[in-house]
């Protein structure tokens, strides 16, 4: 690669991590980021099941989980004080997507997971809130990652309409890049048919992006200048209370919030113009033809012409005679006859 693609590559990736950090600074994505943080590995698990640091079925890796979750747990009032613009009832869902995604990743189907979910019950009652239970039907949901995905964008979208600043610089900028690509990926689902009817296991997720999303749509709109996308149904038309002002088909503005601008469009847009104007013409050039040769308006029209020229033709002619006189009365003299006698001297 030569200097110049490293340095593209270099100021590409550097814009994407970027991104990443600005989106960490949401409330739920710094919640999942304190629970990553490996501050447990010194800690001695007291409510994991023993035999799960021993089963070879199970290995090293759900040991782990498991110790971090109750490590976790314990220290949860200590997550609460850093994760402080979080509402309490939202800390047991916000905790249960986080504990879906670990034990998808770790990708077994040992009933010893639940061996987590009862670590989880055990202590989440008492030290999270009461009545937060683990849900265990995330641990075998094949569809879980979507789940988690639209639950995100929802909660996220939330936490972007509650930021007071404007949007003033480029990082601030990188939200709105969020939110497009939260609504494309609805739009893909919906155009696509892949979510119909309580058809997908994600289906509320689904719903309640789309529900939030409307309401939230004139706030978050206006922080990112006027420029976010619609949501669209089935049909391919938007969802109230979006109305683009810069698009006219539904498709269209679909369209455009995937694929990028390309010359080839402009090209066919000019072609087009050109040849709706040269019929235009051509149409108008017969019709008038038409009309002036077989219609009674041609020949009132052609008499028109005629008495119009004869007329310019005498004013042409008197003007000539009065600014040339001499010329006139000169080329009259030839026509004159003239009568010679000779007389002798």
């Amino acid at each position: 690669m030569d200097d110049y693609g490293s340095y593209v590559t270099d100021e590409s990736e550097d814009e994407d991590e970027q991104y990443k950090n600005k989106i960490r600074e949401l409330p739920l994505e710094e919640f999942y980021a304190v629970l990553d943080n490996e501050n447990d590995l010194d800690y001695t698990p007291t409510v994991c099941p023993g035999q799960m640091q021993t089963d070879v079925d199970i290995g090293e890796k759900l040991s782990n989980l498991c110790r971090k979750v109750e490590y976790k747990l314990k220290h949860f009032s200590d997550i609460k004080s850093v994760c402080n613009t979080i509402p309490d009832k939202k800390f047991c869902d916000y905790f249960n997507y986080w504990l879906g995604n670990e034990v998808r990743n770790i990708n077994t189907n040992s009933n010893k997971v639940m061996g987590i979910a009862n670590t989880f019950n055990m202590i989440a009652s008492s030290l999270v809130y009461n009545g937060c239970t683990c849900k265990k039907g995330n641990f075998t949901n094949a569809q879980f990652s979507k789940c988690k995905q639209f639950f995100d964008f929802t909660e996220n979208l939330e936490g972007i309409n509650n930021i007071k600043n404007k949007f003033t610089t480029s990082d601030d900028n990188f939200y709105c890049t969020y939110i497009k690509k939260a609504v494309n990926e609805y739009n893909k689902i919906m155009m696509d048919g892949l979510c119909k009817n309580n058809s997908c296991v994600y289906y509320a997720e689904f719903q309640g992006f789309k529900n939030r999303y409307n309401e939230l749509y004139s706030s978050l709109n206006s922080k990112c200048w006027n420029d976010l996308p619609c949501l669209v149904n089935e049909q391919g038309k938007y969802e109230p209370p979006c109305k683009p002002p810069s698009y006219g088909d539904p498709q269209m503005a679909r369209l455009n919030t995937q694929l990028p601008h390309t010359e080839g469009s402009d090209s066919e847009s000019t072609n087009h113009a050109l040849i709706t104007s040269v019929c235009t013409v051509l149409l108008m050039s017969a019709f008038t033809f038409i009309l002036y040769k077989f219609s009674p308006f041609g020949s009132w029209l052609h008499h028109k012409v005629l008495k119009k020229k004869n007329a310019l033709d005498n004013i042409d002619e008197e003007d000539y005679q009065f600014l040339h006189p001499f010329v006139v009365e000169n080329l009259n003299s030839d026509e004159k006859t003239y009568n010679i006698s000779h007389y002798p001297l």
